[in-house]
């Protein structure tokens, strides 16, 4: 049986390690990109292959802003390009300032989670993560005769 993929997108090293270990010891493939223009070029290529995303809302790279891309809500448009592209794709965002998470849009979608960075320890994203694929994954198969 194949890893899990994730797509990871968070131009940090230092903060994320910690979900990358846990994730990758949880026995999931689990691919980070770091700027803004790989994570556009990831999604548009069709993210084949990866059955969750996880993102951080802000992006300072210089990537975004020479695209004149707000660095604190770079992630809020990657995660609508995410959706534009795949609706059934669970989605993870981490984040330190809620302030740019449009929490309407969030809370109507049922394979997203947005998640408080700072107070996220590694088996609760991993716990969110594996609901939102059960949730996906129950979405797309037909409903039991009698039920």
């Amino acid at each position: 049986m194949s890893a899990i993929k994730t797509l990871f997108v968070d131009d940090e090293l230092w903060g994320v390690e910690h979900y990358l270990k846990h994730l990758k010891d949880m026995g999931r493939q689990v691919d980070q990109v770091r700027t803004y223009t790989d994570a556009i070029q990831k999604i548009e290529a069709g993210l084949e292959g990866y059955k969750s995303v996880v993102l951080d809302v802000r992006m300072s790279t210089a990537a975004a802003r020479s695209k004149g891309v707000d660095f604190r809500s770079a992630g809020i448009r990657i995660y609508r390009l995410i959706r534009q592209r795949r609706q059934d794709i669970p989605v993870v965002i981490l984040t330190n300032n809620f302030d740019q998470v449009p929490e309407d849009e969030i809370a109507s979608d049922r394979y997203t989670r947005a998640l408080d960075k700072s107070q996220t320890i590694p088996d609760q994203l991993w716990n969110a993560l594996h609901t939102l694929e059960k949730t996906a994954q129950t979405a797309t198969l037909p409903p039991r005769a009698g039920v």
